[in-house]
């Protein structure tokens, strides 16, 4: 058997075309469970290498029923992030700040935002991810690569090419796949997901006397009923319930607990005939039912149509759908009784199918992983607490899934109250089953080649080209960015602290205090000609830069900011004597309030230099030679048109004394916003 599975490991790879790119996580479907993995992943690991892979154009959520007037059924507090990071730039509050609505939204009163309003949150959240995401890509295939890693085959529907990444972990959240009866026939029936487009496609005139047969007793249903009887003044709807009517959403408080993230956890920790029986008890919580103040005006809609003297809406108890196909002059519902077995036909215009979704992992997509999934004694798949596969041996690589694993966690698993804390379950796996992330590690961009691994050599081009870009994030889509000077201190933190000062009137110092912060050290860069190569070449740009990134915090220590800015000026003289800012110099005594210092402990350093390292050796020394040629150039006339003031070769600008101090204390003035 061992040799089977080895066996059965290695083959997909003789035929599978060959990944040019690796990542630590792929995700299979962009919705908002991976929305708030990603999330989860920037915030808590952000060096992961992540890619998402959506079948869709664009980032959408359930386009098809976001009905005029529905609302959502959870608070808002329970979005993407703020039950698992409060300060996090991703909440719902942020997005209404950004939208400019927060003041006009706490006006409301109201803790259930529309549907419409929380689709444009997840996709206003999700375009702050678009460079993780290829949209348009039909995940085709996933197969094992070795024992740690998977190959991952999509098909581009804008081209039909069928490319390959591989992962270290896959994360499948694929949403539902429409649930359709057997018998329905596709040409008359549309399921809820579909409601809004085709629904008005099929029945354009809404004046006409219509009929349709709606199918389902859960929210989607009484939704759906209530759009029709509104915008269809002469329309009669069939309701097929597998019930004696549509019931109530049982939604008290202490029922609601079922979707507290510890719930989740303890419900896995039952036994397995517990658990499904627990599902059954708390099954109208989520599934079959409707939320009450619906149900109210749904019945209060029906009595005006009474008190008119017509009836407009039919309620078929204890029923079922068991066919949908052509009649005379339109479609033909089959309904049966589920008491007596009876069955009845019904002529109507349209079948809508408010039937649900299945959830599970795709047979065919996963062919190659599935021998090596363990299953329950139920058939469903084994997974960790942190939502983890139970893969068989020798396969160690990570399979995730988000919404499948309802039998294991409860109600909630395919809701969205529980998406914060699963997400950080995730991410916390991975990052304890592949240990820290490191620069090869971070993202498969930049390429291999580019990566600069010699902690030195990126040390030297920090501590050479001090003039840094400080970037802090003061909100999704709105950076500060300052440009100044750093020193170096290597003996301080594991990887070394940087020092630096600005204005206090500067935004960004509101933004570093015990705050992440990006550095950007560029050192020489260049245009390289072809004609620079002896062989055929494209024109190229060479660059040599560092990026850093390390936690900020305030330092209010007068003496110790007065000591940075003096080793600053001592590492920053060209020529050798006597220090040029002293500590005692009194007119630090007269700015120094106006001055905020800051350190930054590195907690990751990447070097990205691109030096022509795709050439042969004889091409990257002339390339070289060029880059040295322009690093050592003066740009005289350059500085002197900005300056308005030509400055004469060979002159050395005078150097009046003192005003090290101005440049150094209250010389970088402003911070630039991007």
């Amino acid at each position: 058997m061992p040799g089977l599975l080895n066996d059965a490991l290695e083959s997909p790879l003789a035929s599978g075309p060959s990944p040019t790119e690796t990542y630590d996580v792929v995700g299979i479907g962009f919705g908002p469970s991976n929305l708030a993995l990603a999330i989860a992943a920037r915030e808590i690991d952000p060096l992961r290498g992540c890619l998402f892979l959506e079948r869709g154009p664009c980032f959408r959520w359930h386009p098809g029923m976001l009905l005029e007037g529905s609302r959502m059924q959870i608070s808002f507090l329970k979005d993407l992030v703020s039950l698992r990071n409060l300060a996090s730039p991703y909440s719902f509050l942020n997005y209404l700040k950004h939208r400019g609505r927060l003041e006009r939204f706490v006006n409301l009163h109201e803790f259930h935002p529309s549907r419409a309003e929380y689709s444009d949150y997840l996709a206003w959240a999700a375009d702050d991810f678009s460079e993780q995401v290829r949209y348009g890509a039909d995940v085709v295939g996933v197969t094992p690569h070795g024992t740690s890693s998977f190959d991952v085959r999509y098909r581009e529907r804008s081209s039909g090419r069928t490319r390959t990444v591989r992962a270290r972990n896959v994360v499948v959240a694929p949403g539902g796949r429409p649930r359709i009866p057997e018998g329905a026939d596709l040409d008359h029936v549309i399921h809820s997901s579909e409601f809004l487009p085709r629904f008005a496609e099929r029945l354009p005139d809404t004046e006409r006397a219509h009929r349709i047969v709606l199918v389902g007793d859960g929210q989607s249903a009484g939704e759906i009923a209530m759009q029709a009887l509104r915008e269809y003044p002469a329309i009669e709807v069939h309701l097929i319930a597998s019930g004696i009517a549509p019931r109530p959403t049982d939604n008290s408080s202490f029922v609601n607990e079922q979707y507290f993230s510890d719930s989740s956890r303890r419900f896995l920790e039952q036994p397995a005939d517990r658990r499904a029986r627990q599902l059954a008890d708390v099954r109208n919580s989520n599934y079959g039912a409707v939320e009450e103040r619906l149900l109210d005006d749904l019945y209060r809609l029906t009595y005006l149509d009474e008190v008119k003297g017509r009836r407009r809406l039919f309620i078929h108890p204890y029923s079922r759908l068991v066919a949908a196909g052509p009649g005379e002059g339109g479609t033909l519902a089959t309904v049966q009784d589920r008491l007596d077995g009876t069955t009845t036909t019904l002529p109507c215009d349209l079948v809508v199918l408010a039937t649900g979704y299945e959830r599970r992992l795709d047979r065919r997509t996963f062919a190659d992983v599935l021998p090596y999934v363990r299953h329950d004694p139920e058939g469903e798949p084994v997974l960790t607490a942190a939502h983890r596969v139970a893969l068989t041996p020798p396969l160690t690589a990570g399979l995730y899934v988000q919404g499948l694993g309802e039998s294991s966690f409860g109600l909630g698993d395919t809701l969205l109250s529980l998406l914060p804390f699963r997400s950080r379950q995730i991410v916390d796996d991975i990052a304890a089953r592949l240990g820290p992330a490191s620069v090869d590690r971070a993202a498969p961009y930049p390429p291999d080649r580019h990566v600069e691994r010699d902690a030195e050599r990126m040390y030297a081009v920090v501590e050479r080209f001090k003039f840094a870009t400080v970037i802090s994030a003061r909100g999704t889509d709105d950076p500060v960015v300052t440009q100044l000077p750093l020193t170096l201190d290597r003996s301080r933190g594991g990887r070394g602290v940087l020092f630096g000062h600005l204005d206090r009137e500067n935004p960004q110092a509101r933004l570093l205090d015990d705050r992440p912060v990006t550095l950007l050290f560029n050192g020489p860069n260049s245009y390289i000609s072809p004609t620079v190569y002896e062989t055929d070449q494209l024109p190229t740009w060479n660059s040599i830069t560092v990026q850093v990134r390390g936690r900020a915090r305030i330092v209010r220590d007068r003496e110790r900011i007065v000591a940075g800015m003096c080793e600053l000026a001592a590492r920053s003289e060209r020529n050798p004597g006597p220090p040029t800012l002293e500590p005692d110099n009194e007119r630090i005594d007269k700015l120094i309030d106006f001055v905020v210092g800051f350190e930054v402990e590195i907690t990751d350093i990447v070097g990205r230099f691109k030096l022509s390292q795709d050439q042969e050796e004889r091409e990257r020394l002339r390339a070289a030679h060029a880059l040295a040629d322009t690093a050592g150039t003066d740009h005289r006339d350059l500085i002197g048109q900005l300056l308005g003031m030509p400055l004469d070769n060979g002159r050395t600008a005078p150097n009046p004394g003192g005003g090290i101090v101005e440049s150094l204390v209250g010389g970088d003035g402003s911070g630039h916003h991007v």
